[in-house]
């Protein structure tokens, strides 16, 4: 399945260091790594097809960076977790939409 991530997610992997060949050193990098290195660049983030497996690991992580972003009052930390609480609701949709479909 087709999904859009955004740039707000794109900076959070590029921070922890997911573009990087390193990132492939443990099973968490490895998936991200994979999934990025896959992804086609659009105006606002990357588009990449992802098996179930992977969409389950790119919702976790998701889940992760916005519990680590919680704002702490600055408006670039609020418009920055209120991206990436947007995107993992995106996913957790498209994760749902899949299960419907599937059953």
């Amino acid at each position: 399945m087709k999904i859009r991530l955004g740039k707000a997610f794109l900076e959070e992997c590029k921070i922890r260091g997911y573009f990087n060949d390193n990132a492939a050193i443990d099973e968490r990098g490895a998936v991200l790594f994979n999934v990025l290195d896959r992804a086609t660049k659009t105006k606002t983030g990357v588009s990449v097809d992802v098996t179930p497996a992977e969409l389950d690991h790119l919702i976790s992580e998701c889940d992760w960076f916005v519990y680590n972003n919680s704002p702490d009052g600055s408006s670039d930390d609020r418009k920055n977790f209120n991206n990436l609480t947007n995107q993992v609701k995106s996913l957790r949709k498209v994760w749902n939409f899949t299960r419907t479909y599937e059953n």
